[in-house]
């Protein structure tokens, strides 16, 4: 049977999946992770609670936008990554990964 799996700390959490194929090896696949906490360091100075603007500064135009939320995917991964403002500060940083 195969199972979604969930860690969860302050400021972090990560979901991976877990398939248990019949007569086969298990495997696991990331799935999501999100940080919320400043403790998190990511690239290019693009951690939670800095300047929200600076994201398209370091990144370029998003694939879409709305207010608040600036979202990058990477087709060839099937990845995404969301950027999320509050006062003007990056507050949620959230990759999404499809498996396929």
């Amino acid at each position: 049977m195969d199972e979604i799996y969930e860690v969860r700390y302050k400021g972090l959490r990560i979901s991976k999946y877990k398939a248990n194929p019949k007569g086969e090896e298990s495997y696991e696949l990331l799935l999501l992770v999100s940080i919320t906490g400043p403790e998190y360091r990511v690239r290019h100075g693009l951690d939670v609670g800095a300047p929200f603007g600076r994201v398209k500064q370091v990144l370029g135009a998003p694939s879409a936008e709305k207010p608040g939320n600036l979202q990058y995917e990477n087709p060839e991964s099937n990845t995404t990554v969301e950027f999320q403002e509050t006062g003007g500060k990056i507050s949620r940083i959230e990759w999404t990964f499809q498996p396929d």
